[in-house]
């Protein structure tokens, strides 16, 4: 109790006019990090607003701070990250969110899906070998059943990249729906990877047979490689110079990080939002 007593009588202190009063409060109610939140967050509801304003800094920088040492961590990892970092990011816009909600949510889709694959491969009319028959129920289910699709709407808002938003709303961008997509497959085992694409991201699914492209914006209409390469034929492209594009190589989940950031970047730099600008800035450069 003296404890919560004093952090109170902190925060009373922090409207103070003397900015080396305020800075040495602002201190010590970092030091105390998330032990200060519940007397922080109580406090909001006064009427005072410089306090009010310098009370949701600190506490958008305690949220930070916690967020900011996981994502550095996670930077240190090889490989296997791109699930962890994308509820990272959502974490980052919702420090309250239950990410375990979500990845549950995943892992029931990914159940219903197994059932729809098994029950296909009991058809004796269809190819079971045939990846495209499992890509189309993959489809059928999240952009008909689940109803996902491409927010074509309002495109530059940061709900599109918050990956809670998206399962929430059920809609997105390209590459939000492309993760959406991979972290389903990966549940299923299936050989899919993200192409970063100018202005754009679509997923390759790629094994010692298959090779094609998914569009997940676009309720995953699917391109084969020969259209593909047929199509770039005709500006003079040949496979080789398919093959050899940069940017139709695989994506690894660190360029999948760096690009989702790069939105939220650019959002808060367009909205004139320095502070998150900067955090976010901070972040990314883990991932370098």
């Amino acid at each position: 109790m003296t404890e919560i007593k004093d952090t109170e009588n902190l925060i009373k202190l922090l409207d103070d006019n003397d900015e080396y009063v305020y800075q040495h409060v602002r201190g010590k109610l970092m030091e105390l990090g998330n032990d200060a939140l519940p007397a922080l967050l109580m406090s909001l509801t006064n009427d005072n607003p410089l306090l009010n304003e310098r009370i949701k800094n600190i506490i958008d920088e305690i949220y930070f701070s916690e967020v900011d040492a996981k994502f550095k961590a996670l930077s240190e990892k090889k490989e296997n990250i791109l699930e962890e970092a994308v509820f990272l990011i959502a974490n980052y816009g919702y420090p309250e969110m239950d990410m375990n909600k979500y990845k549950n949510e995943l892992d029931e889709m990914s159940t219903k899906l197994n059932l729809s694959i098994d029950k296909m491969k009991t058809n004796p009319l269809i190819p079971h070998d045939d990846p495209l028959q499992i890509i189309k129920i993959i489809n059928h289910f999240l952009f008909y059943q689940q109803g996902y699709k491409g927010n074509t709407e309002n495109f530059y808002e940061p709900e599109n990249t918050f990956f809670n938003d998206v399962m929430d709303r059920k809609k997105g961008i390209p590459i939000s729906l492309s993760i959406l997509y991979l972290l389903v497959c990966k549940r299923l085992n299936l050989p899919t990877y993200g192409v970063n694409l100018p202005a754009h991201f679509i997923i390759k699914y790629v094994d010692e047979r298959d090779e094609f492209y998914i569009d997940p914006y676009n309720n995953g209409i699917v391109i084969s490689k020969s259209e593909a390469v047929k199509f770039l034929s005709r500006i003079g492209l040949t496979k080789e110079d398919f093959d050899s594009i940069s940017f139709l190589k695989i994506a690894d989940d660190k360029d999948i990080i760096k690009r989702s950031l790069n939105n939220l970047v650019n959002i808060y730099t367009r909205s004139g939002d320095t502070q998150k600008t900067e955090q976010l800035k901070k972040i990314m450069s883990y991932f370098e």
